[in-house]
């Protein structure tokens, strides 16, 4: 008996596997006869698509569409991402706010998660709000894919300068630019440091150089130094001649 069970369920699972894609539901898209799946695929493009060429109220639409339409889609995380993308765009900034921690909140260790703190982080700083801009940004910089990563990175450089810490924003502007992933930025990471290290104090200038080393471009901090110290030599050789 036990069996004849086996069997009938082994028989039953076959079916499943084999029969299943026949009678798979079929939608159409713009004519075209498609899987469920490619339907969600073709959808959440069309959105992407129109967000991209700058069509954020007709995108908020398509986003708010594929979401009624596939809500236990595995694709929901990047749906919730460009909506909250397009009503940053439309400047819906509490709308925007709570879409992203909602995406935060549910799938905390998705990729689209630093897409989310990113959006967190520009409105904070329209805001005036650094710090609360550089919690999102430390807490899931990690997770960035692709140039999302350099951004951030300079975005927690400024707001550490911002926040008269100008230390630490040559520290994420020194690992720009040993470790960004897009070379336009990691240039600009370097231009960046340059304006940061003449704006230093002679004593911070001092105090860099003899930490020079690892966590912040040591080039720069030593070069200055050298520069301010032969100025110095100069202006004091200078007032030696004038006191002759």
């Amino acid at each position: 008996m036990r069996s004849q069970l086996r069997l009938v369920i082994a028989l039953a699972c076959l079916s499943s596997l084999f029969f299943a894609p026949l009678f798979e539901r079929k939608v159409f898209r713009d004519g075209v006869e498609m899987t469920s799946d490619e339907a969600e695929a073709y959808d959440l493009k069309k959105a992407d698509d129109a967000l991209a060429a700058g069509h954020a109220e007709e995108a908020l639409k398509l986003y708010e569409k594929f979401l009624a339409d596939f809500p236990r889609s595995g694709r929901v995380p990047a749906a919730l991402l460009g909506l909250g993308q397009s009503a940053y765009r439309l400047e819906l900034y509490a709308r925007s706010d709570k879409i992203f921690h909602d995406l935060i909140a549910r799938y905390p260790r998705r990729p689209e998660a630093a897409g989310a703190a990113w959006g967190l982080a520009l409105i904070s700083v329209k805001d005036g709000r650094c710090d609360q801009a550089t919690q999102h940004l430390k807490q899931y910089r990690g997770q960035a894919e692709g140039t999302l990563y350099d951004q951030m990175t300079l975005m927690l450089a400024d707001c550490a300068r911002k926040g008269s810490a100008p230390a630490t924003a040559l520290v994420y502007l020194g690992e720009e630019v040993r470790n960004g992933r897009d070379e336009e930025l990691k240039k600009k990471a370097r231009k960046l440091a340059e304006e940061v290290v003449r704006e230093l104090p002679d004593e911070e200038i001092a105090s860099l150089a003899r930490e020079a080393g690892k966590e912040f471009p040591a080039d720069l901090i030593i070069l200055e130094q050298l520069k301010r110290d032969t100025a110095s030599a100069r202006f004091t050789e200078a007032a030696a001649d004038a006191d002759r």
